[in-house]
């Protein structure tokens, strides 16, 4: 009796302490920030399952919920109409000539649109001496701009297209131009979140926002410190839960190696139509891939369908100029997919006028991510949209994944491609006609051809493709089994 009261009164204690800190918590951040800017401004869950003992389970918790508003908030939050203004750099290491102004202008505009309800009104390409000035601008050309919109009274925003603005100099602008503004780095912000839509890919978009929200705390004024413990809490929760998911993904690449399946990572520029492409490889389903721009924030993997080699192909996220590191730091976990592949297809938009120098920033990015050298030299370099452009440029292959033009081609060159990354080399087996092993070769090897053999007719010539370690295997289960070169 009297330990079941003791036990009463220490969960009663227990719960009642929880109840307080939550309570205090909650009040502090409350106080502390309700004069932060919004898009500062602590959600009302941002404490759940960070300050309470016990946090909620998996399901009910969203990182991006507790985040806050998303970048590029205010007034009409939910769709804008942008002036769209870019910086174009005339001197340094950072200096842009007119046509490559001209495709980041056209990029950055494409982005906007990729947000429902989001629109460009008006376009400004502006040279200037130095984009990391105070306000990007000089005087006189702020004063142009707020001048241009004045005759623009539908615009109820600046994207300023530039990698990042300094949360100083973001301050600056929308004192001056009385306006909500945004950089690249926050309209990509913002696109991942609308596109987040598994447990991964939203934890990793929280991830990624942090650094954004941090530099926007510093450039506030605001002494917030129990927001920055949040931040802090926050970040320490999402790299957990990305551990316990990579764990995941440990395994299932594990399962993939036991089962000596080879790997061919799939990587390229936004919305060079990796997912297609690999629709038309698969199941030949090429409608999943979506002309948008960052449509796959997921790692994806998919079965090669009509290849005489066993493989599979994993989707990533694409890449783009003019973005942060730290943006693409936060999707690691799931980019050491790539590391673990067998071999890389590079896929490259041929429609694109600007295909070569995103074709390098592809390469780049792989390489600052620390892939293996030997993965990038023998990367498949692969042509898409070949539908939408006569060009083909010399000694790449060039498909269409939804005209089906260069697709056997492509599926004998990732066969041979493969066999050489894998040591696969092609053999014929002799074996009784539906005996073990002949159930044996059929079921772990990859079939070439079979025909009876020429001098028993009880006996099946089987040739196939054979890894090393396939062949040691089947070896080692069927001593002296007859295997020859083919």
């Amino acid at each position: 009796m009297w330990c079941s009261v003791i036990i009463r009164l220490y969960q009663s204690a227990h719960h009642a302490r929880c109840l307080l800190s939550h309570g205090v918590a909650q009040t502090q951040q409350r106080a502390a920030s309700r004069h932060l800017p919004a898009a500062l401004q602590l959600s009302p869950p941002l404490c759940r399952g960070l300050c309470s003992e016990s946090p909620p389970p998996e399901d009910d918790w969203d990182p991006l919920e507790e985040l806050g508003p998303e970048p590029g908030g205010g007034p009409g939050d939910s769709a804008h109409r942008l002036l769209l203004l870019h910086p174009q750099t005339k001197r340094g290491s950072e200096r842009q000539p007119a046509e490559r102004a001209d495709l980041l202008l056209a990029e950055a505009a494409a982005l906007v649109r990729s947000l429902p309800g989001w629109r460009v009104l008006d376009t400004l390409r502006q040279p200037v001496l130095n984009a990391r000035s105070k306000t990007v601008l000089g005087s006189g050309q702020l004063r142009a701009l707020q001048e241009r919109l004045r005759r623009l009274p539908a615009a109820t925003g600046v994207l300023v297209n530039v990698q990042q603005l300094s949360g100083l100099q973001q301050a600056e602008l929308e004192t001056a131009l009385r306006l909500p503004v945004i950089d690249r780095y926050g309209l990509v912000l913002r696109i991942f979140r609308q596109h987040a839509s598994s447990r991964a890919a939203r934890l990793q978009v929280a991830l990624a926002q942090l650094p954004y929200q941090r530099s926007r705390l510093r450039a506030s004024g605001q002494h917030n410190a129990a927001r920055r413990h949040q931040l802090d809490l926050l970040e320490q929760r999402l790299q957990r839960e990305l551990r316990r998911l990579e764990g995941r993904r440990e395994l299932l690449r594990a399962g993939r190696s036991r089962s000596q399946v080879p790997t061919v990572g799939v990587v390229g520029y936004t919305n060079a139509g990796k997912t297609s492409l690999i629709g038309a490889l698969t199941d030949g389903d090429t409608s999943r891939g979506r002309d948008r721009l960052f449509a796959t924030l997921d790692v994806t993997a998919h079965r090669a369908a009509s290849s005489r080699l066993r493989h599979v192909l994993v989707d990533t996220v694409g890449f783009m100029a003019q973005l942060p590191a730290s943006l693409l730091e936060a999707f690691r976990a799931t980019l050491r997919e790539l590391a673990a592949a067998d071999l890389l297809v590079h896929v490259v938009d041929l429609s694109q006028p600007d295909r070569v120098a995103q074709a390098e920033h592809v390469v780049d990015t792989l390489r600052h991510l620390g892939l293996p050298p030997a993965l990038l030299e023998t990367a498949v370099t692969v042509g898409n949209k070949a539908d939408l452009t006569p060009d083909r440029p010399e000694g790449m292959l060039c498909v269409s994944a939804t005209g089906g033009e260069g697709l056997p081609e492509l599926s004998a060159r990732l066969e041979e491609a493969l066999a050489a990354a894998t040591g696969r080399r092609t053999m014929v087996v002799r074996a009784p006609t539906g005996g073990a092993t002949y159930a044996w070769v059929l079921r772990h090897c990859d079939l070439v051809t079979q025909e009876v053999d020429e001098t028993d007719p009880q006996l099946s010539r089987i040739t196939v493709l054979t890894s090393p370690g396939q062949l040691a295997q089947l070896r080692r289960q069927f001593p002296g089994v007859s295997v020859s070169d083919a």
